[in-house]
């Protein structure tokens, strides 16, 4: 792990530059690129504050001397911003529905907005993503590696809404 950190230290500086043109604690920086982060890489502008504590817990394991020493899971993010770009590459026509459906979802009665999420949720879970950000996630673990995996949406806390 003390390898791991020490190599991330150029992607660090890139990933700090992001966030720090994001403005202040608070606002989000989107990548500009589709790439993940190594999980000592995640800050709260670019990959949310649950990502960052873990990372800041990792940071802390390695630090840690004779008893107070411990080990945290292996880790990495997807940044805000990925998503925009896999929406980008879609058809014009995709596009436009996507933005469609959001700008219906800001005035949309409880029962209209199930269809719409329904729908935001399908074309969402059509995107691709490049065989290269897919390398670099599956090559931060061990083949055969048991993952949790955690999503987030804005919408998450309603009732019958996840962002899993």
């Amino acid at each position: 792990k003390a390898r791991a950190a020490a190599g991330s230290s150029g992607a660090k500086q890139s990933a700090a530059a992001e966030a720090a043109a994001a403005g202040p604690a608070g606002d989000v920086s989107k990548v500009s690129s589709m790439r993940m982060l190594p999980l000592l890489d995640c800050m709260p502008t670019l990959a949310g504050a649950k990502a960052s504590s873990c990372a800041r817990l990792e940071q802390i394991s390695l630090e840690a001397k004779g008893a107070e020493a411990f080990q945290t899971p292996r880790g990495c993010c997807v940044p805000f911003g990925v998503m925009e770009l896999a929406l980008a590459a879609l058809p014009y026509e995709q596009q436009d529905r996507y933005k469609q459906l959001l700008a219906a979802s800001e005035s949309a009665g409880l029962a209209e907005l199930n269809g719409i999420s329904q729908e935001l949720q399908a074309l969402v879970g059509s995107l691709s993503l490049p065989e290269g950000l897919l390398k670099s996630l599956a090559g931060t673990f061990q083949p055969g590696s048991l993952l949790i995996c955690r999503s987030s949406a804005n919408v998450e806390d309603l009732a019958g809404m996840s962002g899993a």
